[in-house]
Protein backbone atom coordinates (compact mmCIF):
# COMPACT_ATOMS: atom_id res chain seq x y z
CA UNK A 1 0.00 0.00 0.00
CA UNK A 2 2.94 2.19 0.63
CA UNK A 3 4.12 1.96 -2.85
CA UNK A 4 0.95 3.65 -4.28
CA UNK A 5 0.92 6.91 -2.43
CA UNK A 6 4.84 7.11 -2.73
CA UNK A 7 5.40 7.74 0.87
CA UNK A 8 2.64 9.86 1.38
CA UNK A 9 3.97 12.71 -0.76
CA UNK A 10 1.81 13.66 -4.11
CA UNK A 11 3.84 13.12 -7.12
CA UNK A 12 5.63 16.76 -8.31
CA UNK A 13 4.26 17.90 -11.77
CA UNK A 14 4.81 20.97 -14.07
CA UNK A 15 2.22 23.46 -15.28
CA UNK A 16 2.70 21.95 -18.76
CA UNK A 17 1.25 18.67 -17.83
CA UNK A 18 -1.84 20.40 -16.68
CA UNK A 19 -2.66 22.34 -19.82
CA UNK A 20 -5.25 20.90 -22.28
CA UNK A 21 -4.08 20.37 -25.32
CA UNK A 22 -6.18 21.72 -28.26
CA UNK A 23 -6.52 23.55 -31.87
CA UNK A 24 -5.36 27.28 -31.65
CA UNK A 25 -8.48 28.91 -33.48
CA UNK A 26 -6.86 32.29 -32.60
CA UNK A 27 -5.19 32.54 -36.67
CA UNK A 28 -8.80 31.74 -37.74
CA UNK A 29 -10.65 34.18 -35.79
CA UNK A 30 -8.34 37.25 -36.58
CA UNK A 31 -8.81 36.18 -40.13
CA UNK A 32 -12.64 36.52 -40.14
CA UNK A 33 -12.58 39.48 -38.10
CA UNK A 34 -10.56 40.92 -40.78
CA UNK A 35 -12.90 39.78 -43.45
CA UNK A 36 -15.71 40.83 -41.29
CA UNK A 37 -14.36 44.51 -40.92
CA UNK A 38 -13.22 44.50 -44.86
CA UNK A 39 -17.14 43.82 -46.16
CA UNK A 40 -18.37 46.63 -42.87
CA UNK A 41 -15.82 49.00 -44.81
CA UNK A 42 -17.09 48.56 -48.44
CA UNK A 43 -20.89 48.54 -47.48
CA UNK A 44 -19.79 51.53 -45.27
CA UNK A 45 -17.75 52.99 -48.36
CA UNK A 46 -21.37 52.52 -50.42
CA UNK A 47 -23.47 53.79 -48.36
CA UNK A 48 -21.69 56.93 -48.15
CA UNK A 49 -21.49 57.37 -51.72
CA UNK A 50 -25.11 56.93 -52.23
CA UNK A 51 -25.56 59.17 -49.44
CA UNK A 52 -23.08 62.09 -51.06
CA UNK A 53 -25.01 61.60 -54.19
CA UNK A 54 -28.59 61.43 -52.99
CA UNK A 55 -27.52 65.06 -51.16
CA UNK A 56 -25.61 66.28 -54.37
CA UNK A 57 -29.04 65.67 -56.20
CA UNK A 58 -31.41 67.81 -53.33
CA UNK A 59 -28.61 70.49 -53.55
CA UNK A 60 -29.33 70.51 -57.49
CA UNK A 61 -33.02 70.15 -57.43
CA UNK A 62 -33.41 73.54 -54.41
CA UNK A 63 -31.08 75.51 -57.05
CA UNK A 64 -32.58 74.75 -59.51
CA UNK A 65 -35.83 75.88 -57.68
CA UNK A 66 -34.47 78.69 -56.22
CA UNK A 67 -33.74 79.97 -60.25
CA UNK A 68 -37.08 79.40 -61.44
CA UNK A 69 -38.29 80.83 -58.42
CA UNK A 70 -36.20 84.43 -58.97
CA UNK A 71 -37.29 83.51 -62.75
CA UNK A 72 -40.88 83.92 -62.19
CA UNK A 73 -41.25 86.49 -59.53
CA UNK A 74 -38.64 88.97 -61.91
CA UNK A 75 -41.06 88.29 -64.53
CA UNK A 76 -44.40 88.84 -62.49
CA UNK A 77 -43.35 92.24 -60.90
CA UNK A 78 -43.87 94.43 -63.81
CA UNK A 79 -47.35 93.15 -63.68
CA UNK A 80 -47.94 93.54 -60.47
CA UNK A 81 -46.40 97.04 -60.11
CA UNK A 82 -48.73 97.64 -63.45
CA UNK A 83 -51.69 96.41 -61.22
CA UNK A 84 -50.84 97.69 -58.44
CA UNK A 85 -49.90 101.12 -60.19
CA UNK A 86 -52.84 101.85 -61.82
CA UNK A 87 -55.65 103.84 -60.27
CA UNK A 88 -58.97 102.05 -59.39
CA UNK A 89 -61.51 103.83 -61.51
CA UNK A 90 -65.47 102.78 -61.35
CA UNK A 91 -67.14 101.36 -64.02
CA UNK A 92 -70.29 102.59 -65.20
Amino acid sequence: MANLFNGGYSKQSTLEGNLIQGEDRSDRILDESKRYLQQWKTASEGERENQRIYLEALQNKFDEETSDRAFSFDAKTPVHSKIISTPLSPQG
